[in-house]
């Protein structure tokens, strides 16, 4: 089962090559969102109602990104 997921990106900011730095250009982000397992059909395990025995509902995301580009990077003087 599919559905989309809206995820909160944040962008981290970025810089061009640097002498000491071989790997060139970069950028980076930050994202977070959640899910439900019980939207995509994986209800085993919830807690009964007005317990708090199993495995919860809710899925929450978080992810940390850094992307690099020598054909991006930028000499600088």
């Amino acid at each position: 089962m599919t559905k989309p997921v809206t995820l909160a990106v944040t962008y981290n900011g970025g810089w061009g090559s640097m002498p000491m730095d071989p790997s060139g250009a970069r950028i980076g982000f930050s994202a977070t969102g959640s899910l439900n397992r019980s939207d995509f059909g994986m209800g085993y395990g919830l807690p009964a109602p007005g317990t708090t025995m199993g495995v919860w509902d809710e899925v929450k995301i978080e992810i940390e990104a850094e992307f690099t580009s020598k054909e991006a990077a930028v000499a600088l003087p």
